[in-house]
């Protein structure tokens, strides 16, 4: 695996894990409210978010990272009008 594969591939997972940890937490807040089922709620959803999204982000990252710089393009082309 070179290098830059494997930096691509450790950015997924973490990525994958900070999102699903802050979207599941603040999600299953919002549905339970602070209480001890939301813990419960919150580590069952961070359980089944993580892989699903490491999966999305190894199949979309690299075409999210061309929207990206496109999109930086343009508007770097509108400024110098």
């Amino acid at each position: 695996m070179t290098h830059d594969k494997k930096i691509a591939l450790i950015n997924a997972v973490l990525m994958a894990g900070f999102m699903a940890l802050f979207m599941s937490g603040c999600l299953s807040l919002v549905n339970f409210g602070l209480t001890k089922s939301w813990l419960w709620g919150w580590g069952r959803s961070f359980i089944l978010a993580w892989p699903l999204a490491f999966v999305l982000s190894l199949f979309s990252g690299k075409h999210i990272m061309n929207l990206s710089r496109r999109l930086a393009r343009a508007e770097s082309a509108e400024e110098q009008a």
